[in-house]
């Protein structure tokens, strides 16, 4: 009996045992070094409802949602870039209201740029850019001078609250 027969074998004995739903299901099966059938997964891929990470997901948890709300309505439109770069820089480490993390599936600069745009296709490549590789600091040492720079802080600092 080849691996293809002992996994119909299997499926329908399977299917014997505790069958009530009776719908084709993706399986995965792992066999070992002889070829020999040793596990079978089925998944059920639609049931799988993956949660978006929302905006408020990257701010501290006792940051005010009417504030996030009103950082969105006055950034959310700014487009990949420098302008972007100097506000997630602003927000991450100089308030330090926001996480994200590099490299993770669901809490990235990038899904924190597309909760803030409300764009899931957007480009980062624009934002990556102004960052150094591997951490969250500017590339350009003199951002203080940039008039982007203190004119977005000025703008958030507004919404906060800060002087």
């Amino acid at each position: 009996m080849n691996d293809s027969e002992k996994l119909k074998e299997l499926a329908k004995h399977l299917k014997n045992i505790a069958s009530v739903d009776t719908t084709v299901k993706p399986m995965t099966y792992f066999t070992n070094s002889k070829g020999e059938l040793i596990s079978l997964i089925t998944t059920d891929r639609e049931n799988k409802e993956e949660k978006t990470t929302e905006l408020k997901d990257f701010f501290n948890k006792d940051f005010d949602v009417n504030k996030i709300q009103e950082i969105k309505k006055e950034f959310g439109s700014i487009k990949p870039g420098k302008q972007m770069a100097h506000l997630i820089y602003i927000l991450n480490i100089e308030l330090n209201l926001i996480t994200y993390y590099l490299n993770n599936t669901k809490q990235s600069r990038k899904h924190f740029i597309q909760a803030l745009t409300g764009n899931e296709k957007i480009r980062t490549s624009g934002v990556d850019a102004f960052f150094d590789t591997n951490n969250g600091t500017l590339k350009d040492k003199f951002y203080t001078k940039d008039s982007d720079y203190t004119t977005i802080k000025s703008r958030l600092n507004t919404i906060i609250g800060v002087k």
